[in-house]
């Protein structure tokens, strides 16, 4: 009988399979074979190695039939948009983010991010509010904070609280997951997912792959860590450890790629780089720990981060690329060469000198606001280097800092140009600010309609608005935290976001009872700009999904009225009302620069 090896063989020397890949699949075949043996026969080893093989080859296909519908229908959407853009160059740097002016009407990355995670912090505002970071950078219950994290990894404490925190980021990271999955990703259902883990290259290089391994090896959770090769686990129960025979060459890759980077995988071309976001998440590399203590142990030893910011990076990490996937495509970088080529050709189909050097200098424009967007830009050549002059930048922001607060009297200036430009009353944004920092019952009401102060989600770039993101986890990196914290400037900062963000919610809602055409100029313009039309503005001023304060005013918030609406399909719902919210971040930016 003619076994699977024989036939991979035949295929490749017929042409009928790549070479290069059908050695691969030998290789995982007779692998498996290898280790089948040990508890079967000959025979029967062979059978469930060319089962195992073949179902894993039919489940990679399935994922990529996906991932091409959702590209090839972000590239007709995005040839659309560019086409029909007053200018081809700039539209090409408002698919990341949108200037003003532009006569962009499509969405962009930033903006999306933003909403998305604006409505992460809504969600898990109880949580912030107990185990966010404090004055000094530390997190206010640092042994609640533990307990969540145990609790996220399915290892029970016996605290209620935290059981219900758990809940509560488990919903938030479902959610996400689903948008990951629903624009061309594929990340598997994991009840008990946890925290994912940024590991310290720099300690696996000191430590090596031998002591690394040996660590490592009995904290994993191997019945959900899958062999790619089978896709099926590397133990079919809870509590088994597979020999470290069966599994040293998945830690040798896991190794590998954390030290070298990925390049262990990659091999030097002319491509633009860079792997889909579409597998990224799903990749085989992902390490799921035994339980929640497990995570803890490891991460004191090999972690870059600590839990409360590993949590809230992991999630804003997912806000960024579901916004990316949204707008550019399950390969953000591929639809981003896409739209630069459509732009080419407009420009040289018309014959426009000026034009096609423009759409040059916007695409180059444009590909580094995508390095520094996906984090390809923050990849040190030197990390010894990079670390002491994160470290002394943080150090010389937090001296810079602490008399910023006063610089920030121009928010009152910026912050009135953006409501009248909206046709908003600017003393009423005003006066809102100074009642939330007066009133921790008006800082309830916001949280409620979906407004959550920035610095509770803060896991340490809280001084990006004077000098940019600021990186680490050290001593010098909570420094400049602390002087944004200890100033009040986080805070006063905070509450201006928020009170603009309530006061256009409030400015949509003063207009409920217009129906769409007669709505002002400057809203229904900004509506049109944003692809929201007059059946979406009558499903948001539906008076059900409204938010109504204690003291009776009336709010179109787009997060609130997400959770609250019954007459679309959430999925709609949740295309709505990140629209909205990303055209209110869009206009926050302007009132609040950061």
């Amino acid at each position: 009988m003619t076994n699977m090896a024989d036939c991979l063989t035949r295929a490749m020397d017929f042409g009928e399979l790549d070479r290069q890949r059908g050695i691969a699949v030998l290789d995982q075949y007779e692998q498996l074979v290898a280790r089948y043996r040990t508890t079967m026969g000959d025979a029967q080893a062979k059978a469930a190695a060319a089962a195992d093989i073949k179902a894993a080859s039919k489940a990679a296909k399935v994922q990529r039939r996906h991932k091409v519908i959702n590209q090839l229908q972000a590239q007709r959407r995005i040839q659309n948009q560019i086409n029909r853009a007053p200018d081809p160059a700039v539209a090409l740097r408002n698919l990341l983010e949108y200037s003003e002016g532009s006569g962009w009407k499509g969405e962009s990355v930033r903006s999306i991010m933003e909403a998305y995670q604006t409505s992460i912090a809504a969600g898990l505002n109880e949580v912030l509010q107990k185990v966010g970071l404090n004055v000094v950078g530390s997190s206010r219950d640092a042994a609640l904070l533990e307990k969540l994290i145990r609790e996220l990894h399915g290892e029970a404490t016996g605290d209620t609280v935290a059981k219900g925190f758990s809940d509560a980021v488990r919903t938030v990271q479902q959610r996400m997951r689903r948008l990951f999955n629903a624009h061309g990703g594929n990340i598997g259902d994991l009840a008990d997912y946890g925290v994912p883990h940024t590991h310290d290259s720099g300690q696996l290089r000191k430590a090596g792959f031998d002591a690394w391994a040996e660590r490592v090896h009995g904290l994993l959770a191997w019945d959900r860590i899958p062999d790619l090769s089978t896709g099926k686990p590397f133990a079919s129960a809870p509590g088994q450890i597979p020999a470290r025979a069966d599994v040293d060459r998945f830690l040798r890759d896991v190794y590998d790629g954390i030290v070298t980077r990925g390049w262990d995988a990659k091999d030097p071309g002319m491509t633009m780089g860079g792997k889909a976001l579409y597998n990224q998440r799903a990749e085989h590399r992902v390490l799921h720990f035994r339980d929640g203590s497990a995570w803890l142990e490891y991460n004191r030893d090999f972690g870059a981060a600590d839990p409360f910011s590993a949590m809230m990076n992991g999630l804003n990490g997912l806000a960024r690329d579901v916004a990316m996937m949204r707008v550019l495509g399950p390969n953000p970088r591929m639809g981003l060469e896409f739209a630069t080529q459509v732009a080419t050709k407009r420009a040289a189909d018309a014959r426009d000198a000026a034009l096609q050097e423009a759409v040059g200098k916007q695409a180059k424009l444009a590909r580094t606001m995508m390095a520094h967007m996906d984090g390809a830009a923050n990849v040190p050549d030197n990390i010894a280097m990079a670390r002491f002059f994160a470290g002394t930048r943080a150090v010389l922001t937090s001296a810079q800092l602490g008399s910023a607060v006063l610089s920030s009297v121009t928010d009152v200036a910026t912050i009135t140009a953006a409501a009248q430009h909206m046709g908003m009353n600017a003393r009423n944004v005003l006066g809102r600010s100074v009642e939330l920092m007066a009133s921790q019952a008006t800082r309830q009401t916001a949280a409620r309609m979906g407004y959550v102060a920035e610095a509770l989600a803060d896991a340490g770039g809280g001084s990006a608005r004077w000098f940019g993101q600021i990186f680490g986890n050290g001593i010098p990196e909570r420094l400049a935290g602390f002087t944004l914290r200890a100033t009040g400037l986080s805070f006063i900062t905070d509450m201006r976001k928020i009170a603009f963000q309530m006061e256009f919610a409030g400015h949509m809602a003063d207009h409920a009872d217009l129906p769409y055409h007669m709505l002002p100029d400057q809203l229904r313009q900004s509506f049109e700009a944003r692809g929201i039309t007059g059946q979406d503005w009558n499903a948001l001023r539906d008076p059900a999904a409204r938010f109504t304060a204690p003291n009776g005013a009336d709010f179109i918030s787009p997060i609130y009225w997400l959770e609250h609406q019954t007459a679309m399909p959430r999925v709609e719902a949740e295309g709505l009302a990140m629209r909205v919210q990303a055209l209110i971040q869009e206009q926050l930016e302007f009132a609040v620069p950061t």
